[in-house]
C-alpha cells in the first residue's frame, strides 16, 4: 500500500513575552514523545527568521489517526512546548468520501466502537444532529459526552467531545464565589494554591499580579480556579506564558493584521484587516463565507 508524504511549512519564529530568542534547533516526532533532543532533526539556520519546509515519511504508519509534534530549542538550551497537528492515514490510496451510516454517543467512559448509544440518522455525507441526552443517572459534577460516526464501509471516526456540568440541585442555583486561587505549572491540590483576595458575592473582574522571579526561563502555565459558597471547586482555567532571559522589555507596535481561510497563502498574502498601528487592538471583523463549501473550515 502506497503512503503519502506529509509536506509541512513551519514558521521558525519563537517570540517570548518580552524579547525574541534565537532558535538553534528544531525537531519533530510522531505520536510518542522520545524526549527532548531525541526527535527527528529538522535542518534550520540558527538565529534567522525563516520558513522551514520539510517532509515527514508516513510509510511505516498504520491506517488511522496520528499526531505530528514539532518543537524548537533556543540558544540557551531551552525547549519549547511541542506544536501538534493531527492527521489521518487512509487505508486507500485514493480519496473516498462515503456516507455516514451510523452515529453513537457515550458518557465519560468509552464502551468500545459500536457499543455506545445509537443515534437515529438518515445516512448521508453531511449530518446536522440535535440529540436529547438523558442525564438523570449521572452524579453531580463534571462529565463529558463523546460522539463518533461510522461510514458505509464500517470505519469509525475519532471521537468529538464536549464537557458539561451536572448540578446537585433540581433548580438552577447560582452560588456566590467565595474563594479564588492560582498555581503555576503543577497542581498542588484544591485549596492549596495561592489565594487571591476577593469580595464574595460580587461579580469578579480579576487583575492579579503574579510573581515570576523564581521561574526558570522558558514556557510556563498559570492556572486559576474558584470555589463557591457550597465549598465546590470549579475546573481550572489556564493560560501559557513565556519567561525571557532578557531583563529589558521590548514591546513593538502591531502594524498589520491579516487572516486566511483553510490554506496559508504565505505571510503577507492573507486578507488585510484595517487597523490603527500603535494602538491596543480589539478586533471585530466580518469574514465573508459565501464562497465556502458546506462542512468544516478554519479561520486563521
Amino acid at each position: 500500500m502506497n503512503r503519502p508524504l506529509i509536506l509541512l511549512g513551519v514558521l521558525c519564529l519563537m517570540e517570548g513575552a518580552f524579547a525574541q530568542v534565537n532558535i538553534s534547533a528544531m525537531e519533530y516526532f510522531l505520536d510518542v514523545d522520545p524526549g527532548h533532543g531525541n526527535g527527528t532533526s529538522i535542518a534550520i539556520t540558527p538565529g534567522v527568521i525563516q520558513d522551514v519546509n520539510f517532509s515527514v515519511a508516513t510509510g511505516s504508519l498504520s491506517a488511522g489517526f496520528h499526531t505530528l509534534n514539532i518543537r524548537t530549542e533556543d540558544a540557551n538550551g531551552v525547549w519549547s512546548h511541542p506544536e501538534s497537528r493531527s492527521f489521518f492515514i487512509s487505508a486507500s490510496t485514493t480519496e473516498i468520501r462515503t456516507d455516514i451510516a451510523a452515529v453513537e454517543y457515550f458518557l465519560d467512559v468509552d464502551p468500545g466502537q459500536g457499543n455506545g448509544v445509537s443515534v437515529m440518522v438518515t445516512p448521508g455525507t453531511d449530518l446536522d444532529l440535535m440529540e436529547q441526552i438523558p442525564t438523570t443517572s449521572l452524579s453531580s459534577g463534571f462529565h463529558t459526552v463523546y460522539f463518533r460516526v461510522q461510514d458505509a464501509a464500517g470505519q469509525w471516526s475519532a471521537t468529538e467531545h464536549r464537557p458539561f456540568f451536572i448540578s446537585s440541585s433540581t433548580t438552577e442555583v447560582r452560588t456566590n464565589i467565595t474563594a479564588v486561587e492560582y498555581f503555576l505549572d503543577v497542581d498542588p491540590g484544591q485549596g492549596n494554591g495561592v489565594s487571591v483576595a476577593i469580595t464574595p458575592g460580587t461579580d469578579l473582574d480579576l487583575m492579579e499580579q503574579i510573581p515570576t522571579t523564581s521561574l526558570s526561563s522558558g514556557f510556563h502555565t498559570v492556572y486559576f480556579r474558584v470555589q463557591d459558597a457550597a465549598g465546590q471547586w470549579s475546573a481550572t482555567e489556564r493560560r501559557p506564558f513565556f519567561i525571557s532571559q532578557s531583563t529589558t522589555e521590548i514591546r513593538t507596535n502591531i502594524t498589520a493584521v491579516e487572516y486566511f481561510l483553510n490554506v496559508d497563502p504565505g505571510q503577507g498574502n492573507g486578507v488585510s484587516v484595517a487597523i490603527t498601528p500603535g494602538t491596543d487592538l480589539d478586533l471585530i471583523e466580518q469574514i465573508p463565507t459565501a464562497s465556502l463549501s458546506s462542512g468544516f473550515h478554519t479561520v486563521y
